[in-house]
Formats: C-alpha cells, sequence, structure tokens
C-alpha cells in the first residue's frame, strides 16, 4: 500500500510539473507578489542578470519596513 501512494503522489507531481511547464502563467513583471514581498531577491529584474550586483548592497537600500 505504501509503495503505491508513493508512485502515485510521484506521478502526479511529475503531472503538475509538466503541466506548470506548458499551461502555466509565464512572469512578465520583475516583483510578481505586489507590496508583499519587499526582500533584497525581489529588487532585481526578472530573470535576474548574470552578475548581480556590482557592489554588495546595504540592507538600508531595500528594506523600507523591517527593523531585522
Amino acid at each position: 500500500m505504501g509503495a503505491f501512494l508513493s508512485f502515485a503522489s510521484f506521478l502526479f507531481f511529475i503531472v503538475v510539473i509538466f503541466w506548470s511547464l506548458r499551461y502555466g502563467k509565464k512572469i512578465t513583471v520583475n516583483n510578481p507578489w505586489g507590496e508583499y514581498a519587499d526582500t533584497l531577491e525581489w529588487t532585481l529584474s526578472c530573470p535576474p542578470p548574470e552578475h548581480t550586483f556590482e557592489q554588495l548592497p546595504k540592507q538600508s537600500d531595500w528594506d523600507h519596513g523591517h527593523a531585522h
């Protein structure tokens, strides 16, 4: 029974991956999450360039709402 469930979940996973690649939406904006994603990785263009940062960014340059 366990092997059957493992195989069924693996098969479902593969189907979801191929379905998403074939019919899924393509990301056309730099930050698809809007105002809720204001961390460093969303300050870059999408897809990010090969050399992401010429200089290391400071936290104060991008972190406007969090006091970590």
